[in-house]
């Protein structure tokens, strides 16, 4: 019967590290998409950085281009042109490549709120289950408690009859 109860207990501590692990986990996830929003946040900002060096470049480039051409006595409204429309194509392509990243980003940033709320959901399973066990291994106690009482009751009862059967068969070599 004491074995019994030594076993129980130690189910009983088994489950709550059960729980302290799932919490563990839970705190992981979290952070997880804590530094999955930072970085989302690094490289939008990395991001804006290269589109202004981009278009400082540019301009240094529509300078040099400038100088040459008027050496060359290209006319100035087609120069200034053909540097708008190359400007305008450099600044749509860093747009569109911003654009697709973000677009990535927020995929990434989706499956990983998916995959929070399908956590979030095992974890209430989990826990939901693990109150069940817990319930259980209270009334499993509770059972072994109660039969534990019966067993010292039978074994008070089949001592107190052994003492009579003993007494009688004294009383028997006596006569």
């Amino acid at each position: 019967v004491n074995i019994i109860i030594i076993v129980l207990n130690e189910y009983c501590c088994m489950t709550m590290g059960e729980t302290i692990t799932c919490e563990q986990t839970m705190q992981e996830k979290v952070s997880k998409l804590t530094d999955l929003f930072e970085s989302f946040k690094v490289n939008k900002a990395l991001m804006d950085r290269k589109l202004l060096t981009r278009v400082i470049a540019l301009e240094d480039k529509t300078k040099d281009l400038l100088t040459k051409n008027t050496e060359e006595r290209v006319s100035r409204d087609i120069l200034e042109e053909r540097l708008c429309e190359f400007v305008q194509n450099q600044v749509v392509d860093l747009e569109k490549r911003m654009e697709d990243q973000i677009i990535q980003m927020k995929m990434q940033i989706r499956d990983a709120m998916v995959e929070f709320t399908n956590f979030i959901t095992d974890f209430h399973q989990m826990k939901s289950a693990l109150r069940s066990q817990h319930r259980d291994t209270i009334n499993c106690r509770e059972e072994t408690l109660e039969i534990s009482d019966r067993l010292r009751g039978l074994q008070k009862e089949s001592l107190a009859e052994r003492i009579r059967i003993e007494e009688s068969i004294i009383q028997c070599r006596e006569q």
